[in-house]
């Protein structure tokens, strides 16, 4: 599956971009960006796929994903 270039939209006036998202379900989306993301995951688990590597997540975890890197939770 060829991943789905992602446009990020800053919010004007800051250098980052921030969504927090609690309670939810993660659905794969194979994508890459521009920007380096970080991603904390504080509760939950699940599979991450970042670049060629697929592996289980268990909380707490954090990825620091670089810039054009193919990447899906």
């Amino acid at each position: 599956m060829k991943p789905v270039k992602e446009i990020v939209y800053p919010t004007p006036g800051y250098s980052f971009c921030a969504q927090h998202l609690e309670k939810r379900r993660l659905h794969f989306n194979w994508h890459y960006h521009e920007e380096v993301e970080l991603v904390i995951i504080r509760n939950g688990k699940g599979h991450v796929h970042i670049g060629d590597i697929v592996r289980d997540f268990a909380s707490p975890a954090v990825f620091l994903i670089g810039s054009f890197v193919p990447h899906g939770f």
